[in-house]
């Protein structure tokens, strides 16, 4: 097991988490994860969070998703790009299939799924959370606190990940990501 990990984009980090402990499968086109209405998006309380100016469009990653929750959203994702021809290939026998042409090589195909296309919760976006930087700190605290060793400043583009304290594997490290993500990122 790793014991250092540098330069990770933070917002990216609990997706491929995701995506390497997930065995995906196909599901139905419905959208468990419909975006915000009303020029506004819901987060952990239902209550709006921030204004969202110019609606963004696709399927919100809401802090307070489940992994199944999350599961749901790409698999609707992936499955209706698969169904728009975009290339598709399993990174790992088992795994989920995931795309391998690039929006640009197809962008009738990714467009086709704009609507379903996954989005962080605005609540991570430090251009739109006014209250980022000092939540940051407050998540950087709570991983340490709970045996994930992180460093890095708010508006860094990169954080370094150390180590980890015994028994921390895979699973439990994204229980507890998700955990000081809900604890330190509320509206």
């Amino acid at each position: 097991m790793p014991t250092t990990r540098d330069h990770v984009l933070r917002g990216g980090l609990a997706c491929a988490a995701l995506l390497s402990l997930s065995t995906m499968t196909a599901c139905s086109g419905d959208d468990p994860a419909p975006a915000g209405k009303g020029g506004r998006v819901a987060t952990i309380s239902g209550a709006p969070s921030t204004p969202a100016g110019a609606e963004q469009q696709g399927a919100m990653l809401r802090i307070d998703m489940t992994e199944a929750d999350r599961k749901a959203v790409y698999d609707v994702y992936y499955a209706c790009l698969e169904g728009h021809g975009v290339r598709m290939q399993e990174k790992f026998p088992g795994g989920p299939k995931v795309p391998t042409q690039e929006k640009k090589d197809n962008p009738e195909g990714y467009h086709a799924c704009d609507a379903k296309e996954p989005y962080l919760d605005p609540l991570l976006d430090k251009t739109r959370n006014p209250k980022y930087a000092d939540q940051f700190r407050n998540w950087l605290t709570c991983m340490n606190s709970k045996g994930v060793e992180v460093s890095g400043n708010w508006d860094d583009e990169f954080l370094k990940f150390g180590k980890r304290r015994a028994g921390i594997d895979g699973q439990e490290y994204l229980r507890i990501y998700r955990e000081c993500d809900m604890a330190s990122f509320k509206p």
